[in-house]
């Protein structure tokens, strides 16, 4: 997922929805003044976004609003029980649901994986037999992220786990911060063993249910027929145009869930109280209190300081990023996949919780918005936040966009591929991610690799292009590498050591 851009605002629409007596919706939502009112839809211009919601919980009371419209060029309006996916920040809920069966002691944190799922296994064996639950959650197994195994690949949460034993470590174990979607998945995958239940159908009864959640879905696939939903947004060939939904239900754990402002202001106000929501405890105070200590050093650069630019630390705990603002803890989680953004922001000292939806992928609106809020309850700021990040979103944009320049430029032209197309041709297999088919349709060369498909047009001597049929997906470049004969020994995708994969040799 890369970063997107500019656009204008459409319409502006306001709800403010009835909730439950714990975070019932105040009458006259106060804290939307003017000024906020005019800074959100500023930044929507900045930022290029036609929709947003919000929630705010403060202090017992709820503030929902919705701005903007659900799709570019119609005219139905996003409001607070609008729809939007929320990408990572569901982890947090599959935090949750482990911490409830930490709570009745039918596993702990500091569980090894491999004790609930006995099959599991690391490329290591020493980290296989030593990897927790504790690990997977807070980012340190010392794998690189390996997302290809996920992103529209199809395969089912079982056959990706599997497949991690045949990745190759980037760091050595607990060395270090890495994010990774296939370690939240894994911790997922323990809940089924335990309960019988699989990861949607607890999440749904144990967190959903009871906090009220009643929009709240844990796939895509729930949301046919419903009539307020947002469409997703890119940015494509410079332009921002929807896109569809993408089906991510195999890492569901890690990133599946959609709600809407409504359901999220639930699911802030048990998180600021400590785990009681009404007069129901979900979750014990302690273990809502070790999901916000921190876990993991997390580095003081690039994006993550777009999450929190004033910060003297960061760290992450339990499914939440833990830092400090103008002298307030802070915690937070945001959550991208293709078209949607969200991010979720608390002061628990404050009992303050914000949510920011918006359907537009790869945005840092979220983050501007929270901290013009947060400022509004802490007291006039003398640094804009949401104008600092923007330059700093700016100048790194501009510096990416500036290095693709120069490597495009080094693309040697007037080469050609050293073989007739049909001798690229064949099977390619990897342990990891398995077969990539390179086909030649009689119009030139295809790759189809779980969740990459496309058309290869011709780069430089034997580097392709990869022009996905998707045109969210980035172009990637495909080298084939010669074997001293002049055959096709093997494929690599963007010159990642841990994407080459060999030929399989043809059956004579």
């Amino acid at each position: 997922m890369t970063p997107r851009f500019m656009m204008a605002l459409c319409a502006l629409a306001l709800t403010v929805a009835g909730l439950p007596a714990q975070v019932a919706a105040d009458p006259e939502p106060s804290f939307f003044s003017p000024a906020f009112d005019t800074y959100v839809t500023q930044a929507m211009k900045d930022w290029n976004v036609p929709g947003v919601s919000i929630a705010i919980v403060e202090n017992g009371h709820t503030y929902t609003k919705g701005y903007g419209v659900r799709a570019l060029g119609r005219p139905a309006l996003v409001d607070a029980q609008t729809l939007f996916a929320i990408g990572s920040s569901s982890k947090a809920f599959t935090v949750a649901a482990l911490g409830m069966l930490v709570d009745e002691k039918k596993i702990a944190w500091d569980d090894r994986i491999t004790k609930h799922l006995p099959w599991f296994e690391m490329y290591d064996p020493y980290v296989t037999r030593e990897l927790t639950i504790r690990d997977a959650l807070t980012h340190r197994s010392g794998l690189l992220r390996g997302d290809a195994l996920w992103y529209g690949s199809g395969l089912s949460r079982d056959d990706i786990v599997r497949r991690i034993r045949y990745i190759e470590p980037t760091w050595s174990f607990r060395s270090k911060f890495e994010y990774n979607n296939l370690m939240l998945l894994t911790a997922g995958e323990i809940i089924p063993p335990v309960t019988g239940q699989s990861w949607d159908t607890f999440v749904q009864q144990r967190l959903f249910t009871p906090l009220g959640m009643t929009s709240s879905t844990t796939s895509i696939r729930a949301l046919a027929g419903r009539p307020d939903v947002a469409q997703p947004h890119e940015t494509v060939n410079g332009t921002l145009r929807t896109v569809p939904y993408r089906n991510i239900d195999d890492i569901a754990p890690a990133g599946a869930i959609n709600w809407n402002a409504v359901d999220m202001a639930h699911w802030i106000a048990m998180l600021l109280d400590g785990g009681t929501y009404g007069r129901r405890r979900l979750l014990r105070e302690g273990t809502v209190a070790e999901m916000f200590t921190p876990q993991t050093i997390m580095p003081l650069t690039f994006p993550w300081t777009l999450y929190a630019p004033a910060s003297h630390f960061l760290d992450y705990g339990l499914g939440w990023i833990l830092f400090d603002y103008r002298g307030q803890k802070a915690i937070q989680h945001a959550g991208n996949i293709d078209g949607m953004s969200a991010l979720v922001s608390m002061l628990p000292e404050r009992h303050l919780g914000v949510t920011i939806l918006t359907n537009k992928g790869d945005d840092f609106l979220g983050n501007a918005v929270i901290y013009q809020a947060f400022d509004d309850v802490l007291g006039g700021s003398a640094t804009d936040q949401g104008a600092s990040i923007l330059k700093s979103f700016h100048g790194v944009f501009d510096r990416l966009t500036a290095a693709q320049k120069k490597f495009d430029a080094q693309r040697v032209k007037g080469t050609l591929p050293s073989l007739a197309l049909e001798r690229y041709a064949g099977t390619y297999r990897n342990d990891v991610y398995g077969d990539a088919l390179v086909p030649n349709d009689g119009k030139g060369l295809r790759f189809h690799m779980l969740g990459m498909n496309g058309r290869l047009e011709h780069w430089n001597f034997d580097t392709f292009r990869l022009i996905d049929d998707n045109p969210v997906d980035a172009k990637q470049l495909i080298t084939f590498e010669l074997g001293p004969h002049g055959d096709v020994t093997s494929v690599s995708v963007a010159n990642d050591p841990s994407m080459v994969f060999p030929r399989v040799a043809e059956k004579s």
